[in-house]
C-alpha cells in the first residue's frame, strides 16, 4: 500500500502481489505481441525492396538486424509497460474518479502524442529514404549508420513521455522508481531482441534462391556515368562465376532463370522475348548486362555480337545494384546499310570510308591496358586526348574502339566510363553557352527537347566498335584478338 499525496490530499495506491503479477503478465504479453508485429512489419517492408528484374534484396549485416531489433524491443516494452500501468491505474476503484482519469488519460495521450510525431518523424525519413535510395543507390543512404543516434532519442523522449504524469503522483519515489522500472526494460528488452520471431537467414534463401546473384557471384563493375531505362522495355541478362559448386568459367543467365545458357540459348531467349513485345517496341528493346567485373571480354563480345544480329540497339552495362548504368547504341552489323542516325550513332554504310579519315580517333583496350598509335595511356589521358580531337573535327569526327578477348570486363566498363564522361562534359558546356542551363544525363526525359537536339548534333557520340567478323567483311585491317 503506497500513500501518496495529490493536489495536497492523500491517496492509498494498493499494490498487492496478485496486481503485481497481473500487470507483469499484461505487459510482457503486450510486449511480445507488439515486438513480433513490428520484426514482421520491417521484413515486410524488406521484402518489398526485392526486385527481381534488378536481383536485388535489402540485406542486413548481423549487427544492423540486433540493432532494429533492440530498438524494435524497447519500443514494444515500453508500450507494454505504458498499457500495463494503465490498467493497474484504472483497477484503483477506491480513487476517485477525476484522479484515476487524469492519470491514465493524461499518460494515454503523452504516448499517442508522442507515436504520433515519431509516425510522422518516420514517414518523412522513409518517403526521403525511398525518393534517394531508389534513385541512385540503396547503399548510398543508410540510417544504422548515419542517423543511429535518432533511434535512442526516440525511446528517450517516449520513456520520460510515459513518466511525466507518475512523477506528479510518486513524487519523491518517482526517482527509484523510475530507475527500477529503466532496468527491468533494458533486461527484457534484450531478451526479447534474441527471441526468434522470423527465421531472417532462412527468408533470404527462400526470396533469393531462384535469383542469379544467389547461385552466381557477380561483383558490378564501378563508374561514375549511370543512367535509367523504362523498365517495360528492358530485358535482363546475368554473366558471373557459380557459387555451388565454384567455378572459374564465367556462365551467362537470362531473365527469370538462373539456369546456364549456351549462345545458341541465349540466341533464342532473345528471338522470343522479341516476339513478345509489338512491332513498334522491337526497336526500343533494351539489353540490361549484370555481369561480374572478372570476366573476360572474349565471352562478352560473343554475346554483344549475337544481340547485333539479332538488331538489338540498345544495351545498358550495369554498374550500380538498382540497375542504372552506362547505356549505348550497338554498331550495327556491317552487312547493313541503313542511313546515319544524326547524334546517335553512325552506319555501316560510311564506316570504311570514315575509318581512312584524319578525324577518326582510333585506340583499342589490349592486355587491360589503352593504347592509341602505338602508345600507352591512362583514363585521365585518353580523356584530354580525346576531347581535344572530339573539338578539333566538330560534328565530323569518329572514336574507333577495338577490344581484344583478354582484357577484363572491369577495363572495358572504365574505358567506356571515360568515354561518355567526356561526351557529357562537353555537352554540358555547350548547354550552358546556349541556354544557360546544365545539361542532365542521368534521367529520362529531363533536358529540353530543342537543347537535346543542338547538343546531340554538335556533339554526336559517333562511336564504332566493330567485331571480329566484321573486321573480315570490310577488309580494312587484321582484327584485335
Amino acid at each position: 500500500m503506497l500513500q501518496k499525496g495529490f493536489l495536497k490530499r492523500k491517496y492509498s495506491l494498493s499494490i498487492t502481489p496478485r496486481r503485481i503479477w497481473q500487470t507483469m503478465f499484461i505487459a510482457v504479453g503486450y510486449s511480445v505481441a507488439i515486438y513480433a508485429f513490428m520484426v514482421c512489419m520491417r521484413e515486410g517492408f524488406r521484402w518489398r525492396t526485392f526486385k527481381i528484374d534488378y536481383d536485388y534484396l535489402l540485406i542486413l549485416t548481423p549487427h544492423e538486424n540486433f540493432f532494429y531489433n533492440f530498438f524494435f524491443a524497447i519500443l514494444a516494452t515500453l508500450t507494454g509497460f505504458s498499457v500495463a500501468m494503465e490498467g493497474l491505474i484504472k483497477t484503483q476503484f477506491h480513487l476517485p474518479g477525476f484522479i484515476r482519469h487524469s492519470i491514465t488519460n493524461d499518460q494515454t495521450s503523452l504516448q499517442w502524442l508522442a507515436n504520433y510525431w515519431i509516425a510522422k518523424l518516420g514517414s518523412f525519413y522513409a518517403v526521403l529514404y525511398l525518393a534517394i535510395a531508389s534513385r541512385y543507390d540503396y547503399n548510398g543512404f543508410d540510417f544504422y549508420r548515419d542517423y543511429w543516434f535518432l533511434f535512442p532519442s526516440i525511446l528517450i523522449v517516449l520513456f520520460l513521455n510515459q513518466w511525466m504524469k507518475f512523477r506528479l503522483f510518486l513524487k519523491a519515489d518517482s526517482s527509484r522508481w523510475m530507475g527500477y522500472s529503466s532496468i527491468a526494460i533494458l533486461l527484457f528488452s534484450v531478451m526479447l531482441a534474441f527471441l526468434p520471431i522470423v527465421d531472417y537467414q532462412g527468408l533470404n534463401h527462400a526470396i533469393l534462391k531462384n535469383t542469379p546473384s544467389y547461385n552466381y557471384k557477380i561483383d558490378l563493375p564501378k563508374s561514375s556515368v549511370a543512367k535509367f531505362s523504362r523498365r517495360s522495355l528492358t530485358a535482363h541478362i546475368y554473366i558471373g562465376f557459380p557459387k555451388n559448386p565454384p567455378s572459374d568459367s564465367a556462365v551467362l543467365s537470362g531473365e527469370g532463370s538462373i539456369s546456364p545458357m549456351t549462345l545458341v540459348d541465349f540466341n533464342q531467349w532473345l528471338s522470343t522475348y522479341q516476339g513478345y513485345l509489338p512491332d513498334n517496341e522491337r526497336s526500343l528493346l533494351e539489353i540490361s548486362i549484370r555481369s561480374d567485373r572478372h570476366v573476360k571480354m572474349g565471352m562478352i563480345k560473343k554475346i554483344v555480337d549475337i544481340m547485333r544480329y539479332s538488331d538489338i540497339r540498345k544495351v545498358k552495362l550495369v554498374t550500380l545494384k538498382n540497375g542504372w548504368g552506362i547505356p549505348y547504341l550497338l554498331t550495327p552489323r556491317c552487312q547493313e546499310f541503313s542511313d546515319d542516325i544524326l547524334g546517335l550513332t553512325i552506319s555501316c554504310k560510311g564506316i570504311s570510308r570514315k575509318l581512312k579519315k584524319k578525324s577518326t580517333f582510333h585506340f583499342s583496350l589490349k592486355n587491360d591496358s589503352i593504347k592509341s598509335e602505338g602508345q600507352s595511356f591512362s583514363n585521365s589521358d585518353l580523356a584530354i586526348r580525346l576531347k581535344h580531337h572530339i573539338e578539333s573535327y566538330p560534328a565530323d569526327y569518329l572514336i574507333e574502339l577495338q577490344v581484344d578477348n583478354e582484357s577484363y570486363y572491369e577495363t572495358y566498363v572504365s574505358l567506356m566510363d571515360v568515354l561518355f564522361s567526356t561526351f557529357i562534359e562537353l555537352k554540358d558546356k555547350a548547354a550552358r553557352e546556349r541556354c544557360g542551363r546544365p545539361y542532365k544525363f542521368d534521367a529520362d526525359f529531363e533536358n529540353d527537347p530543342e537543347l537535346e537536339k543542338y547538343v546531340r548534333k554538335l556533339y554526336p557520340m559517333n562511336i564504332i566498335q566493330l567485331s571480329d567478323k566484321d573486321w573480315e567483311y570490310l577488309e580494312l585491317k587484321t582484327p584485335t584478338k
